[in-house]
């Protein structure tokens, strides 16, 4: 079985991350919230997939991108990076139902897709 590999990039800012929620139209975890990503494309490193992600999801430019860890399961693989230092504002720019900033303490509190609690009790430890 092929496992998709993706990137996510979590924009932080003070105590709080900015996530968005999946549109309904989605075949995989419609309406779920999530980080920014996607899919890293053959020939380019998790690091060029994220930053060009960003830009075409959220509409930033990724400045400086530090690795938080790597995740996997039967599948999907992640690549999650702590994005905290970028041009531009965040906002919706693809088929996303809407985005926000969430406190950090607060984000499972959101129907969130699997390997996505993780990576946030991963966040929670690194930023007490």
């Amino acid at each position: 079985m092929t496992i998709l590999k993706a990137a996510i990039g979590i924009i932080k800012k003070g105590d709080s991350v900015f996530m968005c929620q999946r549109s309904l139209q989605k075949s995989t975890y419609p309406g779920f919230w999530e980080y920014p990503g996607g899919k890293i494309e053959p020939g380019e490193t998790a690091e060029e997939a994220i930053k060009r992600e960003l830009y075409e999801e959220v509409g930033i430019g990724a400045v400086d991108i530090k690795h938080l860890g790597y995740w996997e399961n039967d599948s999907y693989s992640i690549d999650a990076f702590v994005v905290d230092n970028y041009t531009g504002e965040p906002s919706i720019k693809e088929n996303q139902i809407a985005c926000k900033w969430v406190l950090i303490k607060d984000a499972d509190s959101y129907k969130l897709p699997p390997l996505t609690y993780p990576v946030n009790e991963r966040l929670r430890s690194v930023y007490k």
